[in-house]
């Protein structure tokens, strides 16, 4: 895969909202997109043409439990929906060690953590206008890096790209 023109969400909420903003506004992608919890973006159709996406951005609700730990019920339900082999970028909130944990589980795909930094009141300025993007990868000599960071190039005025692993 050396091109991107097709991208998924899934996910419409805070980041995800803010995330398809940009990429509506900033780049000429075909966008597809599924939110389970929104009747507009719930369809089957919907989530099918995530799943045929160059990248697909998982935006779901990682809440915290009165335990401490961390729910990934969502992650799982929305990565077990993607039944072809992938480049996932999770965008939720997780804790270290996930994207490693979710690659043990799910084998098929590639994950990419990339968290975001906004504020309540300015989600889409603050993700335009970031003053950093992380790419949290296990391999970071993957081909996919550069991707992704043409990808954030084009959607936000972003200079440091940061790749971890």
């Amino acid at each position: 895969m050396g091109y991107i023109t097709n991208i998924g969400v899934m996910g419409n909420g805070y980041v995800g909202g803010t995330l398809i903003k940009a990429i509506k506004v900033r780049t000429a992608f075909k966008l597809s997109i599924y939110d389970k919890y929104q009747e507009k973006f719930k369809s089957k159709k919907f989530l099918e043409d995530v799943i045929d996406s160059h990248l697909i951005f998982i935006c779901v609700p990682t809440p915290m439990l009165p335990n401490g730990a961390q729910d990934n019920t969502n992650l799982i339900e929305a990565i077990k929906a993607i039944n072809v082999s992938s480049i996932i970028i999770i965008k939720s909130t997780i804790i270290p060690g996930t994207t490693a944990k979710m690659f043990k589980m799910f084998p098929q795909h590639s994950f990419i953590h990339s968290p975001e930094f906004l504020k309540e009141e300015s989600p889409y300025q603050d993700f335009i206008n970031a003053d950093r993007v992380v790419l949290g990868i296990l391999n970071p000599d993957s081909p996919i890096v550069p991707l992704l960071k043409d990808f954030y190039r084009q959607v936000s005025n972003c200079k440091n790209i940061f790749v971890v692993n």
